[in-house]
């Protein structure tokens, strides 16, 4: 075994042309010089002051596990020596290659504990003691010696559990040295118990969608922490949002509030640190911000009433379940400010709203809203309608209509449409009286044939077309030709 001296030898202010060193054994041993040679400072010439006054020497120790006592000697530029300076004292020694370590423990009635240790025998004559310390926050938390100078005669130590777990690691202190460490070792009662259901489970959320939830502190000793689960839906199965267990009694969540779930659920429980559960707490909801304006709601038709001063206009709410409030409102050339006209707190499909406050050769723009609760609002496609005065709609016309005295009838032609849901409304008057209605006849049909006339002929005819929106011309004569 080894040991290097080293010197700084600033103090000295350059008295002494080089150094020498001595060494004793500390018990009883008398002072000798380990070299005959003054050691010289090679780096004298350097600029550095600290390096023109360093001296170092190696020297062999003769035996290991003895203290022996060092000291330096100016010699000056005569050969003589100074006082010598301070002493220092050191040790050789070899280092323990192994310690005390667990075997194997046996809890006993849950509330103590047999640890069983071992060591190399060969370890023994270079051991001062064995210590058993003991941690109670973590595996790497602070050790405090519980039990020291275990005895060599037992290969156990018996002792207390902590509530609910400990942390044990032996510590081998050698005579010579730094004491060696085991491995540590976690014992905890045996605990089947789980922890109380967390309860006064509350929270809040804000527009951006933060949740904020608390809930009361469980009291447990062993208490490891809490696990908080969510589902969108009360049917959905709950997902874990912290696979980490949290043991604070509040919790910080982030939701999507852009999207179609109106609310979010919360439920906890407790874990201990022997992995027992509680039960769930009672489901917390939260309502979310709305930001999603409701389904669209429709205008599916929009139509004059048979030439009158009437719009009649089909609507279809909204497919959402959160609107309070529709609003229908209207427009007309003169004004292009849409107004309120009505308002309805449902509004069934096919609803036929009947608008009486039109006026004729007017334009009128219809539009539907539908407002929830958190007032998104969402509009339909416009409407337009321009309300025609009775009789402006043109009449499809008939190319002739010719009694027939033989057969007894009239036939009245008109030249075929290809496609037409267009009608005519066939009026007569017989003998001069008041016309009345005789037929609805499709215009697709391109003839009709009234066999019921009077005996002698006298009979008259007028037309009106319908249209297919409800809307119909003036009623016009037919002028009828007599078959020769």
């Amino acid at each position: 075994m080894s040991t290097i001296l080293e010197l700084d030898a600033r103090s000295t202010q350059g008295a002494y042309w080089g150094f020498m060193a001595q060494r004793k054994e500390m018990q009883g041993g008398a002072w000798e010089w380990i070299s005959d040679r003054i050691l010289i400072n090679s780096f004298h010439e350097s600029e550095d002051p600290s390096l023109r006054a360093y001296y170092k020497l190696a020297d062999s120790l003769p035996r290991n596990e003895t203290l022996y006592g060092f000291r330096w000697v100016g010699v000056d530029f005569f050969g003589d020596a100074g006082p010598p300076g301070d002493s220092a004292v050191c040790a050789g020694y070899e280092r323990l290659t192994s310690g005390a370590e667990y075997v194997e423990y046996q809890v006993v009635q849950d509330s103590f504990v047999k640890i069983f240790w071992r060591i190399d025998s060969l370890m023994w004559p270079k051991v001062r003691s064995i210590d058993l310390a003991l941690a109670v926050d973590s595996i790497q938390g602070h050790y405090s010696v519980i039990k020291a100078d275990i005895s060599r005669d037992s290969n156990f130590v018996f002792i207390k559990l902590p509530d609910p777990i400990g942390y044990y690691k032996f510590i081998t202190q050698p005579y010579w040295g730094d004491p060696i460490s085991s491995l540590s070792i976690p014992i905890e009662r045996l605990d089947h118990l789980p922890p109380a259901i967390p309860s006064k489970l509350t929270g809040k959320i804000d527009s951006l969608g933060r949740v904020e939830l608390s809930w009361q502190k469980n009291t447990e000793a062993d208490l490891w922490g809490y696990r908080i689960y969510y589902a969108n839906n009360l049917t959905d199965e709950f997902s874990l949002l912290n696979h980490e267990p949290t043991w604070k009694n509040q919790y910080l969540d982030t939701v999507d509030i852009n999207n179609l779930t109106p609310k979010i659920y919360y439920k906890i429980l407790a874990l201990d640190r022997r992995g027992n559960y509680s039960a769930f707490s009672e489901i917390l909801e939260i309502v979310k911000p709305d930001t999603i304006a409701p389904a669209t709601p429709l205008i599916k038709g929009l139509r004059q009433y048979k030439n009158k001063s009437i719009a009649l206009i089909r609507m279809s709410g909204s497919s959402s379940e959160d609107v309070y409030v529709y609003r229908l409102m209207r427009t007309n050339g003169k004004d292009s400010i849409y107004q309120v006209y009505m308002t309805y707190s449902s509004l069934p499909a096919d609803t036929i709203v009947v608008d009486t406050t039109v006026a004729y050769a007017d334009t009128y723009h219809y539009l539907l809203s539908a407002e929830d609760y958190s007032h998104n609002t969402s509009y339909s496609e416009p409407f337009s309608i321009s309300i025609i005065e009775d009789g402006i709609r043109p009449s499809y016309p008939v190319e002739n209509a010719v009694l027939d005295t033989v057969r007894h009838q009239v036939v009245i032609n008109w030249k075929r449409p290809l496609r037409s849901k267009e009608k005519f409304i066939l009026y007569k008057s017989i003998h001069g009286g008041t016309y009345s209605r005789a037929a609805t006849i499709d215009l697709i049909d391109g003839q009709y044939v009234d066999k019921d006339i009077p005996i002698d002929f006298d009979v008259k005819y007028k037309v009106k077309t319908l249209y297919s929106d409800g809307t119909y011309s003036k009623a016009r004569d037919i002028e009828v030709v007599i078959k020769r």
